[in-house]
């Protein structure tokens, strides 16, 4: 029988820690585990890789590719026990497209393409797969799913069903995949690797397909270690099961590490906020947990209107529900000349634009610059009105120049370079606008080199999960759609909030609902 141990615990309390420098070590050092022998699982490849690097650095002799090939996503240990070649198999992109072809109809119409959140979540572009893979993620009947969903848009389940069959019959006969196959297909093959531990990392966000995954690779291990916080569950829309990691910790034969209790990020002042929140989910839908507040104080402003906040100096992280309500705070930040950025980008400036700057003053203070940087400088630089002539004399192309470095010399010899004078100046494709708020950030001292991480982050407080900065603000407005599943089931709500107030440093700055839907603290 393998011997299980969860370790619950609150924001910032360090169970990602626990799992690596107490199991895990102790795992190779008195088990004597090989560590191919060894599974660790997490949610997403970004954290498959945090635990990685932090992993070898106990460890030695360690081959990164064979020894840690366990160290991963579920999707990824599927695809590969099940030999699913990701890059020739996996429906995505243009692939949907022969799919499209092969339902005709009403499909031709939708969008099929998928992306990854920065949970590790899969979302798709339209509404009837994620009610199939919905049903199929948590493991009840399709229809029973589509009686769950609302504003359905017109969708009727005659439709939905046929394309459901059609999918089924397009993927055996054309050897093709999605994601939630490889955690089915490996649960049908039995394609479990032999190991005897195995560590399970953000065990909330799992729904009830990953769970008999994960339980079927348990049942073979003779130990499991199960970290998570049921109180951050918040991918409940996406199919998630925190009942499931409540229940577990319920089992008379899991053993319970109740050592996380002091978190290294929540102040006190923030704590008593989140516990105020917490204490709106019932008792019995949430695991209790001893939880203690840094040394740090903190502070807590509710603000009517957040303009009035000073965001000159230090580090923010701007939370909303929604993507669009981001917007009209971009806007803001544009108008006051600050460095901000989000999941998808700044308005007005990106990255490449940032090196081409850079590339360009570099270069007039006699400086050398990589022939691909001086690409990008050219891209901004227009063909006519005497800026630049892109023939190449008698040097070579940019192309055949490859990773070489290069001068100012060397563009107006063999480059065609004409132009002169400032950035702006020379930079003539880019719009008065954009040069301006990149003027006014020069001006107010923001850092804007190419490397630099702008201080300012926007994002939707399901993006923000995870992360944490010294200053938060954290906008209470409700869309119409999240209000009204608020008034229907308010705990994942609570959750979400509980969230976005965790990610708390130093300051929290809770902005009032502006409209008439809001979440009440």
């Amino acid at each position: 029988m393998t011997k299980r141990i969860i370790i619950p615990g609150p924001p910032g309390t360090g169970k990602t820690y626990r799992l690596i420098n107490t199991y895990l070590k102790k795992e190779v050092n008195e088990h004597k585990t090989p560590v191919k022998k060894i599974g660790f699982f997490t949610f997403s490849r970004t954290a498959s890789e945090v635990a990685k690097q932090r992993a070898i650095k106990f460890l030695t002799n360690i081959d990164w590719d064979e020894d840690l090939k366990y160290f991963s996503t579920l999707h990824a240990l599927g695809s590969r026990e099940c030999d699913i070649d990701t890059s020739t198999q996996l429906l995505k992109g243009k692939k949907w497209d022969m799919f499209k072809s092969y339902v005709g109809g009403f499909a031709e119409r939708l969008n099929f393409d998928t992306f990854t959140t920065e949970d590790g979540g899969i979302v798709y572009g339209n509404e009837y797969m994620k009610i199939i893979n919905l049903a199929r993620s948590r493991k009840i009947n399709l229809e029973n799913q589509y009686n769950l969903q609302e504003h359905l848009q017109d969708i009727s389940f005659s439709d939905l069903d046929y394309l459901n069959r059609c999918l089924v019959k397009y993927k055996k006969e054309n050897q093709m995949y999605e994601f939630i196959d490889m955690i089915s297909l490996f649960i049908e093959k039995g394609k479990c690797p032999s190991l005897d531990a195995v560590f399970l990392d953000e065990a909330q966000d799992l729904n009830n397909l990953q769970w008999d995954m994960f339980h079927y690779i348990e049942s073979k291990a003779k130990r499991s270690y199960i970290a998570g916080d049921d109180d951050q569950a918040i991918m409940g829309f996406q199919g998630s099961n925190s009942a499931h990691f409540v229940k577990l910790h319920k089992d008379k034969d899991t053993e319970i590490d109740k050592s996380l209790i002091k978190s290294r990020r929540v102040p006190r002042a923030v704590l008593k906020i989140a516990k105020s929140i917490l204490e709106k989910i019932p008792s019995n839908e949430r695991i209790p947990k001893e939880w203690l507040a840094t040394d740090f104080e903190g502070t807590v402003s509710f603000v009517s209107n957040y303009e009035s906040i000073d965001f000159s100096k230090g580090r923010w992280l701007i939370q909303t529900r929604t993507n669009k309500m981001l917007e009209p705070i971009k806007d803001f930040f544009e108008d006051k000349g600050f460095y901000y950025s989000s999941k998808k980008g700044n308005n007005l400036i990106s990255k490449e634009l940032l090196i081409a700057i850079d590339s360009w003053n570099q270069l007039n203070e006699g400086l050398l610059v990589p022939a691909k940087f001086a690409r990008k400088m050219y891209s901004y630089m227009s063909v006519t009105g005497g800026k630049i002539q892109r023939g190449f004399g008698t040097g070579k192309s940019f192309k055949e120049i490859g990773e070489e470095v290069i001068c100012l010399d060397d563009l107006r010899k063999d480059h065609g370079l004409l132009a002169t004078g400032s950035w702006q100046q020379a930079f003539d494709k880019i719009d008065e606008r954009r040069k301006q708020y990149v003027l006014t950030l020069q001006k107010n001292k923001e850092d804007l080199s190419p490397t630099s991480k702008p201080r300012i982050r926007l994002s939707t407080i399901h993006g923000a999960k995870g992360d944490e900065d010294e200053n938060i603000v954290h906008f209470l407005d409700l869309d119409i759609l999240s209000y009204n599943a608020f008034q229907r089931n308010p705990n994942p709500e609570h959750r979400l909030q509980y969230v976005g107030v965790t990610r708390t440093i130093s300051n929290l700055y809770l902005v009032n609902p502006m409209g008439q839907y809001g979440y009440q603290i």
